[in-house]
């Protein structure tokens, strides 16, 4: 993947910085989050607004692809990184909304068992700040199936934030 660049103490995809972690670093955020839930949605809409200014631009200038293809342009990039591999189920371009699955998700299946809420807070910031430069609009993302509840995969849903608002109440701690 010519996107992605080792060099001494550097990790560059796009060329942003990026790093390597043990999974352990993503499951004590996890696990903190879920000890801390009500933390969880500000935490989320950091990373997705801090992500939708940073690494959506350079997706959407770097590729200059259709929306749909861009979405699967950033699973694709995401899946030798470490976050699972993601397929887009459904998509409406018209309405900005969707549902993706993400199989062998790092922290769902890191912590199968061993947490109360859903899982893949920091992967639904950074898919949703994605999403968001991409669909031109603001995009919220919600896990709706996680590994580490016992399902056979990762399930989000995504949506424009102003409907996201309206069913945030049955996906409590999400957004």
């Amino acid at each position: 993947m010519k996107e992605l660049k080792f060099s001494e103490g550097r990790i560059t995809l796009l060329k942003h910085r990026s790093f390597m972690a043990t999974i352990y670093l993503l499951d004590a955020i996890s696990m903190f989050l879920d000890e801390n839930p009500e933390i969880t949605p500000k935490l989320y809409r950091t990373i997705r607004d801090r992500v939708k200014n940073k690494w959506g631009d350079t997706l959407v200038a770097y590729y200059g692809l259709s929306s749909k293809d861009h979405l699967q342009k950033m699973f694709e990039l995401s899946s030798p990184l470490g976050w699972g591999k993601s397929e887009l189920i459904k998509y409406d371009e018209v309405n900005g909304e969707g549902i993706f699955r993400t199989f062998d998700a790092p922290v769902g299946v890191s912590l199968k068992g061993n947490l109360k809420f859903f899982a893949e807070h920091l992967w639904r910031g950074i898919t949703a700040g994605t999403a968001s430069t991409i669909l031109k609009r603001e995009i919220d993302v919600i896990e709706t199936k996680c590994i580490a509840q016992g399902a056979d995969y990762c399930e989000f849903i995504f949506m424009p934030s102003e409907k996201a608002e309206l069913v945030k109440e049955k996906f409590p701690f999400q957004v």
